[in-house]
């Protein structure tokens, strides 16, 4: 990660004439490796929730328009929802992990919901500790 932050910071400097960095502190990375459920909640967190901030009217109205708001991530060549289920096929996306708790988009449009509506999915993320 800091070879990568290194290369972009160095890349941004260049383009724009610039210098110092681009990224504030030190990264903070975890291994996901006991805790299915917390992967779980990693994977609507990074395919969806954050797709969200970028909806029309921003994620309040994404939250209240989620049917709306799901078909626009997996539209949006920004995320990689479309990708996980079928939609693109760039092969960036390996999702053989989560294709067994998840069979089908549905299954995991449901999940999505009770994660960012009910559970709150920031909540259940902080309790574990993930900044």
């Amino acid at each position: 990660m800091k070879k990568l932050g290194d290369g972009f910071t160095c890349y941004s400097n260049l383009k724009y004439d610039e210098v110092g960095r681009i990224f504030q502190g030190s990264y903070k990375g975890r291994t996901v490796m006991k805790d299915i459920k917390n992967l779980q909640y990693l994977d609507a967190y990074v395919q969806v929730f954050n797709i969200f901030e970028d909806y029309p009217s921003g994620i309040e109205k994404a939250l209240k328009e989620f049917d709306k708001a799901f078909e626009f991530a997996m539209n949006s060549p920004f995320c990689s929802l479309g990708e996980s289920f079928g939609k693109r096929n760039l092969k960036i996306v390996d999702r053989d992990i989560l294709k067994e708790m998840f069979l089908n988009k549905e299954m995991y449009k449901k999940f999505a919901y009770d994660a960012l509506l009910v559970r709150n999915i920031r909540e259940v993320l902080g309790k574990q500790g993930i900044d």
